[in-house]
């Protein structure tokens, strides 16, 4: 199910902060935090955390995309909701702008104001549209799995098949569905999470193979420290300690729609202008580029491409 246009305007404001924010700021949109007196988890629309010397800095953003001019009464929640979360700042984002009357209670009351315009002419919209922006993607088919279990003998597979809600999920969708636990980070172990580490950590991972050339069968052998993940058995959870996944590889050529150009302003003057593209790269799931003329101020010098070997992969 496509995010709504509302969810979809604050992921693009998140996006822009990210951009804007110091190196190493971490962006979560939406994110909880909790009140400072109650203890109750409190809802912002996207939260900015980073560092100055040693003090950690939490800022957060609130956004409205409305055709509704925004109100001082909005000014007045934020700011308080602000103060209950200990935020050091809070930024407002309003698709429609704000009334005279709420510009001047913001200032009173530190709270950052943007707005957002959608750009279809000027120098800004003509230089995304001549972009042209293609991706070559990796596609991979599931082909077969293999498990082995900490101290399990060579060659033994997985001790005890997965518990029956996960042997269902992973039926209906073999490469999303949940496995086990990678112990390091908390987080889900998926099939699609080690394809895709493997495909990180295997420089020749798709050989010589190009945009329309038939699919590759490439058999995927990695080996876990003990206690680095665990897997879902009947008999419980258990040290994951090699795996063995068979899959089919192809690349394909996308090449990416139309941008979206948007003026992200302050009141003073424009902060930014910035080119917003995105395409699906599987039915649920889908890639999202930004771009812009002003690249970020910590942005490293853009190499000297004179000498630069080129791609060589067509699109």
């Amino acid at each position: 199910m496509a995010d709504p246009d509302w969810r979809e305007f604050e992921l693009l404001i998140a996006r822009i902060e990210q951009w804007l924010g110091p190196k190493g700021a971490e962006v979560k949109s939406p994110d909880k935090l909790p009140d400072r007196v109650t203890g109750e988890l409190r809802e912002v629309d996207a939260s900015i955390r980073f560092r100055v010397g040693s003090a950690p800095v939490l800022v957060t953003v609130e956004c409205r995309d409305r055709t509704k001019v925004q109100d001082v009464r909005w000014i007045e929640e934020i700011a308080s909701k602000r103060d209950s979360v200990g935020a050091a700042r809070t930024i407002a984002v309003s698709s429609s702008g704000f009334t005279d009357p709420a510009r001047k209670k913001a200032k009173a009351l530190g709270i950052e104001l943007r707005t957002t315009n959608e750009i279809t002419e000027g120098v800004a919209a003509q230089w995304a549209r001549n972009v042209k922006i293609a991706f070559v993607l990796i596609c991979w088919n599931l082909i077969s799995l293999e498990l082995r279990a900490e101290g399990a003998p060579p060659g033994n597979a997985a001790s005890g098949s997965f518990p029956p809600d996960v042997a269902a999920a992973f039926q209906k969708n073999p490469p999303d569905a949940q496995i086990g636990v990678d112990r390091r980070s908390n987080k889900p172990l998926t099939v699609r999470s080690v394809v895709d580490y493997a495909i990180g950590q295997l420089p020749d991972f798709t050989g010589n193979l190009g945009p329309g050339n038939p699919p590759l069968r490439k058999i995927i052998n990695l080996r876990f420290q003990p206690g680095a993940f665990r897997f879902f058995t009947e008999k419980g959870e258990r040290d994951l300690q090699e795996m063995n996944v068979t899959v089919d590889v192809w690349l394909t050529c996308e090449s990416a729609p139309p941008p979206k150009v948007v003026r992200y302003d302050s009141i003073e003057s424009t902060i930014l202008e910035v080119a917003q593209t995105e395409f699906k790269v599987e039915p649920d799931r889908k890639l999202t580029l930004l771009y812009s003329q002003t690249p970020p101020a910590d942005a490293p010098d853009p190499p000297n491409t004179d000498d630069q070997p080129k791609p060589g992969l067509g699109c």
